[in-house]
């Protein structure tokens, strides 16, 4: 067995050293805000509809064109007394993957576009789950709101065609959704934000406290907010809510997006015991609820405590390389050229 190296001791000694503040930290805060912690309900009253979408994407570079292969299904799941009572798909239980082929991009250019003919194909689906089943909660795999990161900087390319196109989906979906009355929920897995470390630490958070000590405001400073909420947030715990955006003056998708997407609120919550807390993107109706629905629909393993209908819409999604393989061979057979891909795909060595 090979010797632990000074370097990764050090390495280990100084993130068990970050753990052990942020622990200080998650102590001093609780005894500091009595507002910001509460306990999440588990019993929801009457029968509900959830419906979850998700979406899966596998992409490749060829010579000549670069192809992605999307698909975005959506689960409704019916509860009533506390059981799951009915399971029904959009737009099946094995939805057809959709190919999508570019020519000439630049490599940023193709990064953008794949990303957003998924995100597209997501919304779609959103919109044909709100539609068809009339779910009291709709659930996205991810925010309700795009990410920064997906938004071109050019207005005249094909990327930001396709983005103003999403945007205003967004927009049609935040309109449906009101008019329905079903909450919107953005169910972030595996978030990387520091939004409620920096509201915390600038003490911009709503209902807050006494003062911080300096040693708590610099643990916030370098924490992300999964990292802090994990020794904060016991299981069945939940924070108050806070704006989406709150700390982002000028944020530039709210600005794209318009009036409806500055109602966004967002809150965490832990659904298991060994698992991190969720961040919950949501817009309209009552988060304790939704928070309650959360903890009645999560997952019992101990370790991944995400919603079930997520699971399932991910688990019908989700594409592989098979399918891209499958793909190619189909395009090989009708154009009989069977070296598509590009020189690094076909080294003999």
């Amino acid at each position: 067995m090979h010797e632990i190296g000074p370097e990764i001791r050090r390495i280990a000694t100084r993130l068990a050293e970050s753990e052990r503040k942020r622990a200080e930290a998650s102590a001093f805060i609780r005894s500091s805000l009595p507002g910001l912690v509460r306990k999440a309900e588990k019993d929801v009253p009457g029968p509900f509809t959830i419906a979850a979408v998700d979406g899966g994407l596998i992409k490749k570079s060829f010579h000549g064109f670069d192809c992605a292969l999307v698909r975005a299904a959506g689960v409704s799941m019916r509860y009533e007394e506390g059981r799951l009572s009915r399971t029904e798909y959009w737009p099946s239980k094995a939805p057809t993957p959709v190919p999508k082929v570019f020519e000439a991009l630049s490599d940023i250019d193709w990064a953008y576009l794949s990303s957003l003919v998924r995100m597209e194909s997501e919304i779609d689906a959103v919109l044909g789950c709100l539609e068809r089943f009339r779910p009291d909660i709709l659930m996205m795999d991810g925010s309700i709101v795009p990410h920064y990161s997906d938004r071109p900087s050019s207005g005249k390319s094909e990327a930001y065609t396709i983005y103003a196109r999403v945007l205003e989906k967004y927009r049609e979906l935040y309109s449906r959704a009101a008019e329905s009355g079903a909450m919107l929920a953005g169910i972030v897995e595996d978030s990387r934000s520091t939004r409620f470390c920096s509201m915390l630490r600038d003490e911009t958070f709503p209902d807050k406290g006494r003062e911080l000590t300096p040693e708590v405001s610099a643990c916030l400073g370098s924490s992300k907010d999964t990292n802090l909420l994990y020794s904060l947030l016991e299981t069945g715990e939940m924070t108050a809510p806070f704006p989406y955006a709150a700390s982002v003056p000028g944020h530039i998708i709210m600005k794209d997006l318009g009036e409806h997407a500055i109602k966004v609120s967002t809150f965490y919550i832990r659904t298991a015991r060994l698992d991190r807390p969720i961040k919950v993107d949501f817009l309209g109706g009552n988060p304790d609820r939704l928070a309650a629905v959360l903890m009645a629909t999560a997952s019992q393993h101990p370790s991944y405590g995400l919603p079930v209908p997520i699971i399932e819409a991910d688990n019908v999604a989700k594409l592989s390389e098979a399918d891209m393989e499958r793909l190619c061979s189909h395009i090989a057979s009708i154009t009989g050229n069977h070296s598509l891909g590009l020189r690094r795909d076909q080294r003999p060595f």
